[in-house]
């Protein structure tokens, strides 16, 4: 076995990846040597079979820890899934989409990784070859209703994270009468082990290129990857022990603890009588107008705040006058990448940091946006360190009831198909939250210019479909205060 020669290009830093049946590598500058080129040159054979069929381990990423072993408390339940919809016109084969997403997963280490428990402790379990979860129907005649319900039923589709990777996709077309018009539907579906914005985003260019080469029968021509492996190795050596930036961000959080948990508190408008342990939502997809969207743009650039600091502001407040507690602690999502080599990688690096605001002192809306600031800042200076970190022993259940994510950019235009129109299906998104409360946002390009969109997912088993509509409709109200009228206290805004 060629071990002592991969432990040496292991410490030079140099990678082995196999192509198909050829071996590719990456390498820092001079780290081949002429000597090592001969010694891989002679042992190629013994080098290709060895990576053909031997798995290889990984500690788990921080991020992979988090949802693991949020899913265990509900293994069944499929509320960390992330399933995204593209209608494609036009003939499509889809044996070339299938190959497609093979050739991804040929490339990317962490689309053929299943997690696994090894001796206490939670890894990446790399196999040498793999082949994406594929799920595909033919629906001649079927109207949009009946596709959405197959295509909901695939989102819900259980991961077992053991067995396979975080990814599915699922591929359903309607023939037409001319292949000119043949409509498909695209659904990629991660499980929250796997995914961030930027994976996507990867996902769906790295898609593109595999296909558009397959069909023009070109070479693919992408750069090597960094692969997901690497970033966790990076990542653990973040957190190294005896480390004064560790310390220093333990210490935040322990402060964060002083003053005792969140309180906890009750919905003001949730439905009455005992609850049900039910993870369905409602699905409220919103639209302000791109008049207010660049009002509240201006307003942020006033007040030296992004719109992501308005917007949470803004969450905060509602939260204020739905639960009536004034301490209250949001989670939001978060994607660090602070490091160029992983722009281009498959897997998850998003955070989901505590962000704990106190609005006791009835402060008015300029100074909760500068407050929200410093909060949202501090938060993420000091997030990329687990909580078990901290506080090995706490046994306590989640730290907020509500979470809120913002896409930094739409999907639309994003997936590009040689002689096909490809349309983001924009009001798609999966109908399970675990939160009580999950608000999700992004700018979509319209006709005036960019308008803030989104959707909010509120738990059924707490909120009839008018109290959630009644929170909709009030969160729409705080942006306008925000824009018009700043000056406003808290008390004044939830008095209205």
């Amino acid at each position: 076995m060629p071990g002592q020669l991969l432990e040496e290009l292991e410490g030079r830093g140099i990678k082995l990846r196999l192509d198909g049946d050829k071996l590719r590598y990456t390498a820092p500058p001079d780290a081949l040597t002429p000597e090592l080129r001969l010694k891989l040159q002679a042992r190629k054979a013994e080098l290709v079979q060895h990576l053909s069929t031997a798995t290889t381990l990984c500690p788990a990423s921080f991020a992979q820890k988090r949802f693991w072993t949020l899913q265990q408390l509900d293994p069944k339940e499929t509320f960390y899934h992330a399933p995204f919809l593209f209608k494609i016109l036009g003939a499509v084969d889809p044996a070339v989409v299938r190959s497609s997403f093979d050739a991804m997963v040929a490339r990317h280490e962490i689309l053929r990784t299943v997690l696994k428990q090894i001796d206490g402790q939670l890894m990446q379990v790399i196999s040498p070859k793999g082949e994406v979860a594929w799920f595909e129907t033919r629906m001649p005649g079927a109207t949009e209703s009946d596709l959405h319900g197959w295509m909901a039923e695939e989102a819900r589709r259980p991961f077992d994270l053991a067995a396979a990777s975080g990814l599915h996709v699922a591929f359903a077309s309607v023939p037409g009468t001319e292949p000119s018009e043949d409509a498909s539907y695209l659904q990629i579906c991660f499980h929250n082990t796997l995914f961030d914005h930027p994976t996507l985003l990867n996902v769906l260019k790295e898609f593109a290129a595999h296909y558009n080469a397959l069909e023009s029968d070109v070479p693919v021509g992408l750069p090597p990857v960094t692969q997901y492996s690497e970033y966790a190795k990076w990542q653990a050596g973040t957190v190294a022990p005896g480390s004064s930036l560790v310390e220093e961000r333990r210490q935040y959080w322990k402060d964060w603890f002083r003053a005792g948990e969140p309180p906890p508190w009750t919905w003001r408008n949730q439905n009455s009588g005992p609850q049900a342990k039910n993870f369905d939502s409602h699905l409220l997809w919103h639209r302000y107008s791109a008049d207010l969207t660049r009002r509240l743009h201006a307003s942020c650039r006033r007040h030296a705040v992004t719109p992501y600091i308005a917007i949470v502001a803004a969450y905060f407040l509602l939260l204020r006058r739905y639960s009536g507690c004034s301490d209250i602690t949001v989670g939001t999502t978060y994607v660090i990448r602070p490091d160029w080599r992983f722009e281009s990688m498959i897997g998850a690096s998003e955070v989901v940091p505590a962000l704990r605001v106190d609005l006791g002192d009835n402060p008015t809306i300029a100074s909760l946006l500068g407050r929200v600031k410093d909060v949202v800042t501090s938060a993420l200076t000091y997030q990329d360190i687990p909580l078990k970190e901290v506080f090995p022993d706490r046994q306590g259940g989640p730290l907020f009831k509500a979470v809120f994510s913002a896409y930094p950019e739409t999907l639309r235009g994003k997936l590009q198909l040689n002689g096909l129109d490809v349309e983001w299906v924009e009001d798609w998104m999966h109908d399970q939250t675990r939160p009580d409360l999950y608000l999700v946002t992004w700018e979509t390009e319209t006709d005036n210019g960019k308008s803030l969109g989104g959707v909010w997912l509120p738990k059924k088993s707490l909120f009839d479909v008018e109290a959630a509509n009644e929170m909709n409709l009030w969160f729409g109200r705080v942006l306008e205060a925000i824009v018009d009228d700043p000056n406003k206290t808290v008390a004044e805004l939830i008095a209205d």
